[in-house]
């Protein structure tokens, strides 16, 4: 399976919803151009289990514990209120002109007949969410951090990324992506008397250039629809390059690579990144190194010199992803307040 020939004018940066505070309020500004002139085309909006870890679920003491608590589920995940009806009531927000949204959709527990129904949920809340005429770009497919993902039965049991994939580009071709009247979207038995102008949203899936390269795994998500594939940030180099030079092997000179990029503000930030990918800090001499760098840096400077030294960390990622030959965009993943200040900063090679 061959990557999709790519375009120069097809260069594409994205960066990850805020939460909340005074990190939305900054991630307002950048869409708005207030940066350093980052022309973002897109927001992601992040589709998150109720936790990434066993501990993060048994904290959560102010739900009942039973299966659903656990997001044991076929429904969203999504912890906006409900209003007195019942449903879900979504906090509307307006985008900049010309920014679209790239809407996650996670399988977590989910078995493929349930994989439809939740695909429709999650484009209905986003186009509620952001506006019936908002551009839903792309549809970002994924596994999901669910840590019962990782038991024995989960791999039979569950869906995979793939599957959903499958069924976002059956979708696709049958029209569910066009928007009714209200806004939500058609379904192949009443199809839209009112489609929207733009195109349906893509198909993007997410690996892990920090693990071990798995071909076929990827050609599988490939097979299913995907046609842009968005990496986890290449925090360590050497493995990233690794990678790289495998993905480059098996699929070609040309392909459409997202390369994800963390704004880093501390050692527990770059930490929290490698457990994100499943790095063993203790596994790995060079994730050893790396954590060691910014321990002994955050020690020895002074807040504003350990600052310039994380968004200097920064630049040299973009520096790194810009001069592969088949990286056709970047993904901004700043998380905190510190990390979408450092990124207004940031200015592009």
């Amino acid at each position: 399976v061959a990557m999709a020939q790519v375009r120069p004018d097809r260069w594409i940066y994205t960066v990850e919803k805020a939460s909340g505070g005074a990190a939305r309020a900054l991630e307002s500004q950048l869409l708005q151009g207030k940066g350093k002139g980052i022309p973002f085309r897109a927001v992601v909006q992040p589709d998150l289990p109720p936790a990434n870890t066993w501990s993060g679920l048994l904290k959560q003491k102010s739900k009942a514990f039973s299966l659903s608590s656990l997001g044991w589920n076929g429904s969203s995940n999504d912890k906006s209120k409900s209003n007195a009806g019942g449903q879900t009531a979504f906090e509307a927000e307006s985008l900049a002109d010309g920014v679209g949204v790239v809407q996650t959709v996670a399988v977590n527990l989910r078995r493929e007949a349930q994989l439809g129904a939740y695909l429709r949920e999650k484009v209905g809340a986003c186009r509620e969410k952001y506006g019936a005429d908002a551009r839903i770009r792309a549809l970002l497919c994924v596994s999901g951090g669910h840590p019962a993902r990782q038991l024995p039965f989960a791999r039979h049991a569950l869906a995979d990324s793939a599957a959903m994939l499958r069924e976002a580009a059956r979708w696709s071709a049958l029209g569910g992506f066009a928007a009714t009247e209200d806004g939500t979207p058609s379904t192949p038995s009443s199809p839209s008397s009112s489609p929207l102008p733009s195109p349906p949203p893509e198909l993007w899936c997410v690996e892990n250039p920090l693990a071990k390269f798995d071909a076929a795994r990827l050609e599988g998500k490939l097979e299913a629809g995907a046609t842009t594939v968005v990496t986890q940030p290449p925090l360590l180099r050497e493995s990233f390059a690794g990678w790289f030079q495998q993905c480059d092997a098996a699929f070609g000179d040309a392909g459409n690579l997202v390369v994800g990029i963390p704004c880093l503000t501390s050692v527990k930030n770059l930490l929290f990144w490698l457990e994100i990918c499943g790095v063993s800090v203790q596994g790995s001499p060079e994730a050893q190194a790396a954590v060691r760098e910014f321990e002994r840096m955050q020690e020895s400077l002074s807040g504003d010199d350990f600052d310039r030294f994380c968004l200097q960390h920064t630049e040299g990622l973009v520096q790194l992803a810009a001069g592969l030959p088949n990286v056709t965009g970047l993904h901004f993943m700043p998380v905190t307040a510190k990390g979408y200040k450092q990124l207004m900063q940031l200015e592009l090679p």
